[in-house]
C-alpha cells in the first residue's frame, strides 16, 4: 500500500469544527484491520479497469457483519471501489459516466457477503447497472434510466441511502410492517438476498424510516411468529379489543399471543411464539 495513497487511519482523525465519525469502509472486526477513508479518485479517459488484490479479504467472524458504511457525499467511483476493490477483491470496470457523489450509511454492521447485494441496489438507486461478465463486474449507466432515482436530486443536501441488515425480522413481514407505520413508503427497497433494507431519500425521511425498522427488529421479535390480517369492513383498534378480550376469557392471554392494531393497511398484527397458532 502506498503511503500517501487512497487510504488512511482514522483512529484519532480529527477534521476542522471537531470530532466527526470516520468515514468510508470501516471494518468493526479487529482482525480486518485499521478503520479506513478514501479519497478522491483520479480522472480518466475510461472505462476504467481495476484489479482486485491478489490475497483473500478477511471473512468475518460469524453472522455479526464485517463492516460499518459511513460515506458522506463520497465520489461513486469511490464507494465502488472500496467495496469491489478492497473488501471484496474483485476486478471491475468503470465507464466515464459513473460519476457524482452519494451518501450511504449502514444502521449495523454487514458481512462480506452482503456488500455485493448492497453496492448493486445502491448503484441502481442512482442509474447505474453493475453486471457479471466472467469473472470481471461491470459498472455504466442503466439504459433509458426506467424506475430509477433522479440523479439530479442526490447532490441536494441532505439526501442519501441508509442500510439496515435485519436480524430477527424478514425483509418481507418488515415490508408489510412499515406499510402501516410510515406514511411515505417511496424509496424503500427490500434486498431479500442480504435480508437487508435499503433507503433512499432525504435525511429526516431515512432517520424516520430507520428508526420505524430498529423499533421492529429487536430481539422481542426473535422466535416469533407474525401474521398480518387484512379487514374488509371492521375496524382494526375495535378488532383487537375484542380479541384481548375473547382470548384473556379463555386463558390464552398472558403473553401467549398479541394483538396490534394497523390502522394504515386496515389489519391487524398477531405475534407469538408458538408457530402452531
Amino acid at each position: 500500500m502506498l503511503e500517501n495513497g487512497v487510504f488512511g487511519d482514522l483512529k484519532a482523525r480529527k477534521l476542522k469544527g471537531g470530532s466527526r465519525e470516520p468515514q468510508g469502509l470501516i471494518p468493526v472486526d479487529t482482525s480486518v484491520g485499521s478503520s479506513q477513508i478514501f479519497g478522491p479518485s483520479g480522472d480518466g479517459a475510461g472505462p476504467a479497469a481495476y484489479a482486485g488484490g491478489t490475497e483473500d479479504a478477511p471473512a468475518p467472524n460469524g453472522e455479526t457483519g464485517a463492516y460499518r458504511l459511513n460515506f458522506e457525499n463520497a465520489e461513486i467511483k469511490d464507494v465502488v471501489h472500496a467495496v469491489l476493490g478492497e473488501a471484496l477483491q474483485l476486478n471491475y470496470t468503470l465507464t466515464p459516466d459513473v460519476a457524482g457523489t452519494i451518501t450511504i450509511s449502514s444502521a449495523r454492521p454487514v458481512g462480506r457477503t452482503q456488500l455485493l447485494s448492497i453496492l448493486e441496489t445502491t448503484l441502481a438507486a442512482q442509474g447505474f447497472s453493475m453486471v457479471k461478465s466472467g469473472e470481471i463486474y461491470k459498472i455504466g449507466a442503466i439504459l433509458n434510466g426506467a424506475g430509477v432515482v433522479d440523479r439530479g436530486v442526490t447532490t441536494t443536501p441532505g439526501y442519501g441511502v441508509s442500510i439496515v441488515p435485519l436480524r430477527f425480522v424478514s425483509v418481507r413481514t418488515m415490508g408489510r410492517l412499515l406499510g402501516g407505520f410510515v406514511i411515505d413508503a417511496e424509496g424503500i427497497r427490500i434486498d431479500s438476498t442480504s435480508n437487508t433494507m435499503v433507503i433512499s431519500g432525504p435525511g429526516s425521511k431515512r432517520e424516520e424510516v430507520v428508526r420505524t425498522i430498529l423499533s421492529f427488529d429487536e430481539d422481542w421479535m426473535q422466535d416469533q411468529t407474525v401474521g398480518i390480517f387484512e379487514l374488509r369492513r371492521a375496524n382494526p383498534a375495535a378488532v383487537v379489543q375484542e380479541l384481548d378480550r375473547v382470548f384473556d376469557a379463555a386463558g390464552s392471554g398472558n403473553g401467549v399471543i398479541t394483538f396490534r392494531p394497523i390502522t394504515r393497511l386496515k389489519a391487524v398484527m398477531a405475534l407469538s411464539r408458538n408457530a402452531t397458532l
